[in-house]
């Protein structure tokens, strides 16, 4: 552990440095926000390729021989597989951003052989710090967060995502379960708009359930192990084993997942 707090207290600072950057593009962003679009609903700013040339360089300067996966450099993602990789969103909610919504975040994750052991999430609008590394907890800043305890429909909070996909089939799953979940009395659904904010939430207690299907590597490494940390449980949405390159995610706390019948939600 003595290494993976040693790479931490590493990464901090950069991801500060990156917070500040950010964070002065967001207080310009009225003077216009630079940006193209990866798909017809998917944006990328030049803050977003700022942030990851930044950070890469800086990571890979000082270890030269790891893997680096990055959303805006198309990495292989079968480096996630090596002894030492890390795992980048430099913009984990780029919709939010153009639009001058604060739900944003810088997410960096680095794992060993396929697992992740060490998480950080940033949001430096709301200058909230969640990180977690694998045996040691989950910390919002320097104090510990734990998942809530409740286990019913209609006292829970979940989060989904819509994501950038408008095919018929995504639109029809999306629609069938927000009905499946209403159905059940819910106290409420939420959506940030940043998958890496919604899992940290449900790290801290705020939103009891996550789920979503088509969450990318990036999006979800950090934030999941600390979900974990935080002592929740993080599954594919059918209830499989969770696979962070499978495109899907639910988290929520093992009380709640206990009561779940799989799959709870409609999918592909």
């Amino acid at each position: 552990m003595d290494n993976l707090k040693q790479r931490l207290c590493f990464a901090l600072p950069l991801i500060r440095q990156a917070g500040t950057i950010l964070r002065g593009a967001f207080s310009l962003r009225k003077e216009g926000v630079i940006y193209r679009k990866k798909t017809e609903t998917d944006p990328v700013t030049n803050t977003d390729i700022e942030l990851e040339t930044f950070l890469r360089k800086e990571i890979l300067s000082k270890f030269p021989n790891e893997a680096f996966i990055g959303e805006e450099s198309a990495s292989n993602l079968e480096r996630f597989d090596q002894d030492s990789c890390w795992i980048l969103d430099p913009i984990d909610g780029t919709a939010n951003f153009v639009h001058g919504i604060p739900n944003v975040a810088i997410s960096l994750a680095y794992s060993e052989r396929g697992q992740v052991v060490l998480g950080i999430v940033y949001n430096p609008l709301e200058e909230e710090l969640f990180t977690a590394i694998r045996g040691g907890g989950a910390f919002l800043e320097d104090t510990p967060i734990r998942v809530s305890d409740i286990d019913n429909w209609n006292e829970a909070i979940v989060c989904t995502e819509f994501g950038s996909d408008r095919s018929s089939v995504k639109c029809s799953m999306i629609v069938e379960n927000l009905k499946n979940i209403l159905d059940d009395k819910i106290q409420g659904i939420r959506a940030t708009g940043s998958a890496a904010l919604d899992l940290c939430y449900v790290a801290a207690g705020r939103f009891d359930v996550y789920y979503e299907y088509g969450p990318h590597i990036w999006d979800i490494a950090a934030g999941s192990l600390i979900v974990e940390e935080a002592g929740g449980t993080v599954l594919h949405p059918t209830g499989s084993n969770l696979d962070l390159r499978s495109r899907g995610i639910l988290a929520t706390n093992q009380r709640f997942c206990k009561k779940l019948k799989f799959p709870p939600f409609w999918h592909f």
